[in-house]
């Protein structure tokens, strides 16, 4: 029989991501949380809450040096005192100063007293819930993220207030890293540290536990319908294999830089993690940016996904990514799909988005919002043959498109569930086939458990505007930004 220790290890290895809630229950947990957060804040006084966000920082190297040294994964086995763990360590630390660490972490609910203490003032320690998400097997491992998040991007956001400056010529990366400017930036540094990379392809996987399964549930209609799923960016093919695993008939490609490819078929090996559906998936290397030797040739019935990764980038090279797999679909009936964090309008406030629309500008991307769009280049501006476009002016596109177009039977509104949404997009996609020069693409977004409205109407059915400015054309990129589904092969050649 397993000891009682063992039994409280093994209650924590839980998959928060396993089961996601139904949508309504999703949207009221968070507005319970959000709540009980809004009352703590409020009965806290300005100048100790003031005090306090200034010691995030604490938090953030107490997590790195615990997960660093594995403290986790030795407190799994057996309790331990901080002389026990200090010994375990390599290179072996201070006993005194291990004690310090665990009793600091233990005041924000990582580590607990647990078993017989070692001494009148030494006692032992084990792990809670929060603690065992940094060990190395737990199902949601945070271990990689805390490493990436400490070791590549701490020392950028010292540099803060530089990335501020109107030139705007210098990010707080290149400063804290100019051997590894952009582009490239990050992954000019992996290329030369393959810890790094490795550390970070676990980071990847880390955030699987925020709503990957959510996504595989939400976009039943894409993944439903699809031949083979290409991953761009799929780092070792975490996600996809969720996608395979709900779906036996569909396959799948690994796509990304070429050691990250590398790392991946380790992780669909013979044994491995994904061996289940390693029969099913190809493996494929290069660079997204460049179109003659980038993405895999698209066939029927393809799915290109890309989750996650937009925001890495600034406009133009965004604007290069989606050109690329463009180009890679050519005239075949092929779909793409882009996973993202959207953030909300500027007149409403998303604190884990803020957050993280200022970590992507420290590094170099950005998240996107539904007003902020990247500002695209004109229609056909690269060819000389081709006609430019006159795009609707955003108040006639917004008159348009909120009534429902012929056929198709969508409209421009907010659906309450996400899958009802995707069942509504892939509608509009096969409601709007016809004849185009470079064959349709449809876009699907699927992201976070939020559903994202649907243009019905293709870019040619709209009327043209007197006013063709840039103040113009920044609706059609707001469709884009939105994560409204449009027919790209017009917008982007």
């Amino acid at each position: 029989p397993a000891l009682p220790h063992e039994k409280a290890e093994a209650a924590l290895l839980v998959d928060w991501g396993a089961n996601p809630p139904p949508w309504p229950v999703f949207i009221g947990l968070n507005a319970l949380a959000a709540a009980l957060r809004g009352a703590a804040d409020a009965l806290t006084p300005p100048p100790i809450r003031a005090i306090q966000d200034t010691f995030g920082y604490h938090k953030t190297m107490l997590l790195y040096v615990a997960q660093k040294h594995k403290i986790a994964d030795l407190l799994a086995e057996k309790p331990l005192s901080a002389t026990e763990i200090a010994a375990a360590t390599a290179p072996p630390l201070h006993p005194p100063q291990v004690q310090r660490l665990m009793f600091a972490l233990a005041a924000h609910g990582y580590f607990r007293f647990g078993g017989e203490p070692a001494g009148a003032e030494e006692p032992r320690w084990a792990n809670t819930a929060l603690s065992s998400v940094l060990r190395r097997d737990h199902p949601n491992s945070m271990a990689g993220g805390v490493g990436h998040n400490a070791e590549d991007v701490y020392a950028a956001w010292g540099e803060l207030e530089v990335g501020m400056a109107r030139d705007g010529r210098r990010t707080p990366w290149e400063v804290v890293y100019p051997q590894y400017a952009n582009p490239g930036g990050i992954w000019k540094k992996f290329a030369e540290h393959p810890a790094g990379e490795e550390q970070f392809g676990r980071a990847m996987q880390s955030i699987d536990a925020l709503g990957a399964n959510a996504m595989v549930a939400d976009g039943v209609a894409v993944w439903g319908a699809a031949e083979r799923v290409i991953d761009v960016g799929a780092s070792y093919g975490h996600f996809l294999h969720k996608i395979l695993a709900a779906y036996p008939k569909l396959e799948g490609v690994v796509y990304d830089r070429p050691p990250v490819v590398e790392l991946a078929k380790t992780h669909w090996a013979p044994g491995a993690a994904y061996a289940d559906a390693g029969g099913r998936v190809a493996f494929a290397a290069g660079d997204f940016m460049a179109r003659e030797t980038g993405l895999p040739k698209a066939k029927d019935g393809d799915v290109y996904l890309l989750r996650y990764i937009l925001h890495d980038w600034s406009d133009p090279e965004v604007l290069t990514i989606l050109r690329a797999v463009r180009a890679a679909i050519g005239s075949t009936n092929a779909k793409l799909v882009i996973g993202e964090s959207a953030m909300p309008d500027h007149d409403t406030i998303g604190v884990p988005a803020e957050i993280y629309n200022i970590d992507m500008q420290v590094t170099r991307g950005s998240l996107r919002t539904r007003g902020c769009p990247p500002r695209l280049p004109p229609p056909h501006a690269a060819s000389r043959r081709a006609p430019r476009r006159r795009w609707p002016s955003p108040s006639a596109a917004t008159r348009r498109s909120a009534r429902p177009s012929s056929g198709s039977g969508c409209s421009r509104r907010r659906h309450s569930s996400s899958r009802r949404c995707t069942r509504r997009a892939r509608s509009c996609t096969s409601s709007r086939r016809g004849p185009h020069r470079s064959g349709p693409v449809a876009i699907h977004f699927v992201g976070m458990r939020r559903c994202t409205r649907n243009l019905s109407q293709r870019p040619s059915e709209r009327a043209p505007s007197s006013r063709a400015s840039d103040g113009a054309r920044r609706r059609v990129e707001d469709d884009v930004a939105r994560g409204n589904r449009l027919e790209i092969a017009s917008l982007l050649g």
